[in-house]
Parts: structure tokens; sequence; C-alpha cells
């Protein structure tokens, strides 16, 4: 085995024991290492153990890629594995990148300032660093290499493989990292976006520093989950929906017991809340697991608050209008609109394409009636900004729907993002009442608004 050193003084019946393998180049040690790591001829059972350090860190499970590169470093310890201009350290982390971790990818997969690699083809690689889209100097080989660290990230999701068959396909890694990845025919090239988890810390100091809101915006918005108003909150892609309603959680009491319905977990509140009373449930469409079967179960789950992770038309937006509308307060969604009216008709067109049989003018009047108030969300990809721009009650009327703005962006002259949050409406009786019911009183807001 690569011309292997043997070791005389070595017990021969411990075959853990027996090479040394001395200098090698670094394609040669990393042949090495994948050849023998997991072997049982050589480590018994304790390779099942080794596969699963393997298994786990390649799946993205958070602390196993530190057991994984200390496992490739024992071993070169014990085999006296060299690499010129090399510490094993530095040689067990590239051996694990190449082998088993994202090769190329690897440094800005990890780099914490990152949100989303997206890969359109070999030689062309972005990323989104705190929001801005930027272009590096990452090359994959070709497109085999792609297809292959691809692979290897679906890899933990039995059943789910990029062909051309099933050319689109999504995941969930165990860091909460969504893979979307495609290739031929649905696109040119074999192709990939990772948007990371929790790249933001979101705190209430953090959230004002970055100017997605104010003291006063966040003290409404606290004021009205504790009031349990059920909330949905709308933007484009890549805005914070996700991430401000996780942080909205924060401020429910805590002895209330949260349900959410997710096509794929990405809220994770188990991980971010842990000991609290969550339930997280996934569709399985595959496994007759659908939302509307999910939404049953979750109704024997005894929930308090039920969280939509994401309302796109996939059976999603008949069960969010269920959640609001069956005395769950406090129920949350999220949605991919630019505004608060194109969010309630969006809803409402999306119920009729999951077969609801109504007008459009009543569906419409039915999300109203689910949702108290709607929080606008606004992102610039090229600037890094991420702002919350309204946020609108909502609630049915005879004639439709009514839109009463609580609070609006109202920006410079010269620049949208530099500018003011103005209080422009106090909020409705119909929610002052609602929200009083569970110990909230709004008069404050009442009064700033008329001030205003």
């Amino acid at each position: 085995m690569f011309g292997i050193v043997k070791n005389d003084r070595a017990d021969k019946a411990d075959k853990k024991e027996e090479y040394r393998l001395g200098k090698r180049t670094l394609q040669e040690a990393t042949k090495f290492v994948q050849d023998i790591i997991t072997n049982s001829e050589v480590w018994g059972e304790e390779a099942f153990r080794h596969k699963e350090i393997l298994e786990d860190a390649q799946a993205g499970l958070p602390g196993a890629i530190e057991k994984a590169r200390e496992l490739i470093k024992e071993i070169l310890d014990k085999y006296q594995v060299e690499v010129e201009g090399m510490t094993r350290e530095q040689l067990a982390r590239e051996i694990f990148s190449y082998a088993w971790g994202l090769d190329v990818l690897e440094e800005a997969y990890y780099d914490p300032e990152v949100d989303e690699i997206r890969v359109n083809g070999p030689s062309a690689v972005f990323i989104q660093k705190r929001g801005k889209n930027v272009k590096t100097g990452i090359k994959f080989k070709d497109a085999e290499h792609v297809k292959k660290i691809i692979a290897r990230l679906l890899f933990h999701d039995r059943g789910v493989a990029l062909t051309a068959s099933t050319p689109i396909v999504e995941s969930i890694r165990k860091d909460g990292t969504r893979l979307t990845a495609t290739c031929p025919p649905v696109t040119r090239e074999w192709t990939m976006v990772l948007r990371k988890h929790d790249t933001f810390q979101m705190t209430p100091e953090n959230l004002i520093r970055a100017g997605t809101l104010n003291q006063e915006l966040l003290d409404l918005l606290i004021t009205m989950v504790r009031g349990r108003a059920n909330i949905l909150i709308s933007g484009g892609v890549g805005s914070g929906k996700t991430s401000l309603m996780r942080f909205l959680i924060s401020y429910i009491h805590e002895i209330l017991r949260i349900v959410t319905l997710e096509t794929d977990v990405e809220l994770r509140l188990c991980e971010h809340y842990c000991g609290r009373d969550i339930i997280e449930l996934e569709e399985h469409a595959d496994l007759n697991c659908d939302m509307k079967k999910l939404f049953r179960t979750t109704l024997r789950y005894s929930p308090d608050i039920i969280m939509v992770g994401e309302i796109r038309g996939m059976g999603e937006a008949v069960e969010a209008i269920k959640a609001c509308t069956r005395g769950l307060h406090g129920s949350m969604a999220t949605i991919h609109f630019g505004s608060p009216y194109e969010a309630v008709t969006g809803c409402a067109k999306m119920m009729l394409e999951e077969g609801l049989n109504l007008p459009l003018e009543i569906a419409e009047t039915w999300v109203a009636d689910a949702f108290d108030v709607i929080i606008q969300m606004f992102a610039d990809s090229t600037r890094g900004i991420k702002k919350i721009v309204q946020v609108t009650e909502v609630w049915p009327e005879k004639r439709g729907v009514n839109f009463h703005d609580l609070v609006v962006w109202r920006p410079s002259k010269y620049d949208y993002f530099e500018g003011e949050w103005e209080f422009v409406n106090p909020p409705s009786e119909r929610l002052q009442e609602k929200l009083f019911k569970y110990g909230v009183n709004m008069s404050r807001f009442s009064s700033k608004a008329g001030a205003a």
C-alpha cells in the first residue's frame, strides 16, 4: 500500500499498529486515509463508528465535522503520515474537505458572514455575504466536479438524487442549510444554491443596528405577539421573513404549546427554544403525509399556536387560514409578495389553486379574517439591507378588505434606505379588543399615532 514501511517492532496481531506510511504527497495521503478509515479488517467494530462520524459530518450535523477531522488526524498520527509544508492538523482539514466535505466551497460555507452560496456552473460561483451579492473566484474542475459535490450534499437524504429524470431537488442539511439543485434538461449546467441557516444573530440590538426596525417599531411588534395577534410576514426572497418569524416567537409566552407545519423544516424552533413545548411537523407527500393530513394531526396535538413556515400554494394556504380562524390566536405564517395588498390577494388565489371553490373576493375576505396584521419586508441584495417597510392591519368588510396602515417607512428624497418609520394610524378597536383579552393594552400606540 503506497510502499508503506513495515514496523518490525509492532505487534503483528494488531493490524492498526502494523504500518508506518512516512512522507507522501497530499494525493497519496488522502487515498491512504480513504482506504483505511472504515476498513473493518483494520479497525474491527470500530470501523462502524468511524463510518457514522463521517456520515454525520458529511450531512452537516453540528459538531460532527470536528470529530471527523480529529479522527483523520489520529490516523495520520498513528501511521506517521507527513506531507511537506503541512501540519497534521492542516492535512486532516484538507483531506476531510476533499473526501467528505464541500471541497472548493468549504471556506465559503464555514464563513459566518456568508448567507448563501450559488453555483451557476463550474466557473460561475456567487455568494451572498451579509446580504450583498458577490462574485467569487471559486472554480470547480468541470461539471462532474459540481455533480459530485451535489451528490455528497444529498447523501444523507435517503432516496433523493439529482438525475435527468428528477432534475430538481430540495433538501435540508442537518445544520439547517437548505439545498436546491438542478441539472439538465431543466438547466444547461449542474447548479445549486445553499442557503445557510442563522448567519445573522437576531437580537433586538442587531436588528436596530442593521436598520431593519427601530425600538418603537420593535415595541409594537412585541406587543402584538404578546397579545396573540395572527401575523402574516410578507416579502421577497431573502428578505428575512423566516428569521423575523423565528425572532418574534421568542416573545410568545413560554408556556404556550407551538406546532409548526412546513414542507421542509427551516424554522428549527426546537433547536432555538430548547425545552419549550414545541412540535415540528414536516410534509412528506410521498408517505401520504401532505399538508391537509398534517393539519388534522396538528389539531389532535392540542396546539395553542400554529406556525406555517411558508405559504407557497402547495396546500399551506388553506391550512394556514384554517389555523388562524379556529381560535388558534397568535399563529403566524410567511408568504412571498411585495405588499400587504398583494399578500392578501395572492394568498386568496393560492387557496383557489389548492381546490377551494369560492369567488376570489370571498377568499380575500377569508384571508383578512384570518390574519390581523401583515408585516411587509423589503431587501436590497446589492447593499445588504433588510427592512420592515410596512405594518398593516387587515379585516374583512362587506365590500372587500380594509387595509389599515399602522406603520409606514418614509424614505428620504435621495435614498430609499435613509428615512424614518411613521406611525400613521392607531390600532383599530377590533385589534385592541382582541389583544386586551390576553392582557395587552395598546393605548400607547393610539396616542403615538394621534400625536404624529
